[in-house]
Parts: structure tokens; C-alpha cells; sequence
């Protein structure tokens, strides 16, 4: 069935990739190849925009292997927001697993973004405030600009302060 999906997949023959690849998984849901599998038919719907699917294929790849998991449930909390449903999102970067620190603060800064277009203020400084410490000019000019925008201009002047110190490492949006 492995060499069959592969073959499907340098064919592009997507209908039988999809199809290969469910058998695969069913039969050898618990190989080490199966997490691989889902996450390259995962690839393949949303390559073709196909987001619903490719999102059902990463969540299904992120429980096989979590070693992967925090950057797989990182894409799907992307997808989401594409598709506009920014409450899953959020629930996805809330409950994304967290064994790599850095998908970790990652997802924060992806919620904070969401909660900053919601308005939602106080919400980024306690999604952030575990982060703070970090030194990450994206978890700062998050929390720089809740501060600002919650009036406390003294605190916003401090995070942004900091991040101008170390614009090499910002992304211009954390420093616009």
C-alpha cells in the first residue's frame, strides 16, 4: 500500500492518493509510516484548497505523532483562520500541544493577533504574560500594544521600547 500511495502521489493522481492513503491508515493506523501518510494527503488537500480535508488529515497525523503535533496543529490553527473561523482557531492555538516551546509561544502570538483584531486586550496580556520574560519582540509589541490600547501608555512605552532594541530580530509587523 506505501509504494501504491508514493506511485499515486508522483502520478497526481489525487483520487487515488486519498484512497490508498485511507486504507493505509486503516490497516496501519499504528506504523511509523501512517503519521507520514496523513500529513502528505493533509498537503495535498490543501494544496488543491481543499481546506476542510486537509485539516481532518493534520489533526489525524498530529495524534500519531507528537513529536510533529505542535507544528501540525499549527498549520490547522492557520487554516482555520483562512477560513475565517477565527473561534476555532483559537481554540486550536489554546489546546495545541505544547512540548516545543517555541510552537508554544508561536501559537500565543497567532491567538494574540486574533484577540488584538477582536479587541480583546486584557485576553492578549494573559495569553502572553507566560512569554513575557522571553525577550521575543513578537510577544512584546503584542503586549506593548494591549498596554497602549488599555491606556496604560507607561507599560506599552516599556514592551515597545524593548522590541525597537532589537529590530533584527522582529518581524515588521511586531515593529509597525
Amino acid at each position: 500500500l506505501l509504494n501504491s500511495f508514493t506511485s499515486a502521489r508522483a502520478q497526481g493522481d489525487t483520487d487515488q492518493l486519498y484512497e490508498i492513503g485511507e486504507k493505509y491508515l486503516g490497516t496501519y493506523g499504528t506504523s511509523e509510516q501512517a503519521a507520514g501518510v496523513a500529513t502528505t494527503m493533509g498537503q495535498t488537500a490543501a494544496a488543491r484548497f481543499e481546506y476542510d480535508r486537509a485539516i481532518d488529515y493534520f489533526e489525524r497525523a498530529a495524534g500519531l505523532d507528537p513529536e510533529q503535533a505542535p507544528a501540525l496543529m499549527l498549520t490547522v490553527g492557520t487554516l482555520k483562520e483562512q477560513l475565517g473561523d477565527l473561534d476555532g482557531a483559537v481554540q486550536t492555538y489554546r489546546t495545541a500541544p505544547t512540548s516545543d516551546g517555541g510552537r508554544r509561544r508561536e501559537a500565543a502570538v497567532r491567538m494574540a493577533d486574533i484577540q488584538l483584531a477582536r479587541r480583546q486586550y486584557q485576553a492578549v496580556v494573559d495569553t502572553l504574560q507566560p512569554f513575557n520574560g522571553s525577550g521575543d519582540p513578537e510577544v512584546l509589541s503584542r503586549l506593548g500594544e494591549a498596554m497602549l490600547k488599555m491606556g496604560q501608555a507607561f507599560d506599552a512605552e516599556t514592551y515597545f521600547l524593548a522590541v525597537t532594541q532589537s529590530p533584527g530580530a522582529a518581524s515588521p509587523g511586531s515593529i509597525s
